[in-house]
């Protein structure tokens, strides 16, 4: 009786943390949210302007950080809704290529678009982007300067269904390591030392 006791409340103690957490986190990421919405306005006038392009880069990028730690917990712990409305692909993946533009821009790198045939889809176009945004993020960051990235779609007749190919020519990752890619916090031993990483991207992709 006294032990079903102890493990009652012990179990009572882990929820108020996991509580606490939780409201800790919404708290932070709430207030970073608005600091940073604020500087992406800020910044997008005057964007032809470098020093200004980088600051709205940065911005965008760590909003982005911190709605997917944000967003990856939530559905651990519950999952999420999401809002789906029509959208056409050329506009979600152009609205992606223009938010990595600025870091593409400084690599000197060059994306090769093949958008072929124009689909809407009916998607959460928030979510959407996002992942596209992540995805080229990625591989724009493991890229050599002067490489290309080429996006193409793709749709199968058969099956109804339309699939986005994202394909760059960075350092690549060992093939043994491939099926841990989309880990929450795994990061590729043989890169780590040389490019910054979180390992939170890709895992809110999947």
């Amino acid at each position: 009786q006294q032990n079903v006791k102890t493990i009652k409340n012990q179990r009572n103690e882990l929820l108020k943390l996991k509580t606490n957490r939780d409201n800790l986190t919404q708290m932070i990421s709430h207030d970073l949210r608005n600091v940073l919405s604020t500087m992406v306005n800020i910044t997008e006038p005057v964007n032809h302007h470098f020093p200004s392009k980088q600051l709205q880069h940065t911005s965008v990028f760590a909003l982005n950080l911190i709605d997917n730690l944000v967003d990856v917990q939530r559905y651990e712990d519950d999952g999420f809704n999401l809002n789906k409305t029509k959208h056409s692909i050329h506009q979600l993946i152009s609205n992606a290529l223009a938010n990595v533009k600025s870091l593409a821009d400084s690599k000197d790198i060059t994306f090769e678009v093949n958008f072929g045939q124009d689909f809407e889809v009916h998607v959460d176009g928030h979510i959407i982007i996002r992942t596209i945004y992540n995805i080229l993020h990625n591989a724009i960051k493991f890229s050599s300067a002067g490489q290309s990235i080429s996006i193409y779609t793709e749709y199968d007749e058969t099956e109804d269904s339309l699939t986005l190919h994202l394909k760059d020519n960075g350092v690549g990752i060992d093939f043994n390591e491939a099926p841990r890619i989309f880990e929450k916090f795994w990061k590729d031993a043989s890169t780590a030392n040389h490019v910054s990483a979180t390992g939170i991207g890709l895992s809110f992709c999947k």
